[in-house]
C-alpha cells in the first residue's frame, strides 16, 4: 500500500488526471503500473474525502473516464 506523509489534496489528484489524459497515448506501455497505482490512490483518497464529510455512498472517488483514455 502507497504511504501517504501528508494529506491528500484532491486538486492535485484531479491535475494529474488531467495530465495522463493530455498524453494518454504516450502512457499505453505503462498502462498497467497506472492501474496499479490507480486503484492504490482511489482508497486513500476516497477515506480522506469520508473524513471531511464531503462524499456521500453514491458518488465515485475519482471519475474513471480517464482509464477508458488510457486503456482502450
Amino acid at each position: 500500500m502507497v504511504k501517504v506523509d501528508r494529506q491528500l489534496d484532491f486538486s492535485e489528484v484531479q491535475t494529474a488526471l488531467a495530465d495522463i489524459e493530455s498524453v494518454s497515448g504516450e502512457l499505453k506501455p505503462y498502462g498497467g503500473l497506472l492501474q496499479e497505482l490507480f486503484f492504490q490512490i482511489c482508497p486513500l483518497i476516497k477515506s480522506q474525502r469520508l473524513q471531511r464529510g464531503v462524499l456521500t455512498s453514491k458518488q465515485k472517488p475519482l471519475p474513471l473516464a480517464w482509464m477508458r483514455v488510457v486503456w482502450g
